[in-house]
């Protein structure tokens, strides 16, 4: 009989004891202000008092 693993395993990957918030906060700090900079962004240059593209069709 096969000793089991001194750690857990989960589908036969090793399992970190960590919470999904813990490990992946940086991404959703980044993420959300990626986005909310863009949106800032594109909100100021759509926002132009020259309008220069705005009757280009």
């Amino acid at each position: 009989m096969a000793a089991a693993a001194p750690y857990r395993t989960f589908l036969g990957q090793r399992v970190w004891p960590a919470t999904i918030l813990k490990l992946y906060f940086p991404f959703f700090i980044s993420g959300s202000m990626a986005f909310f900079l863009f949106s800032f962004a594109h909100t100021k240059m759509m926002d132009s008092p020259s309008a220069k593209w705005e009757n280009i069709v």
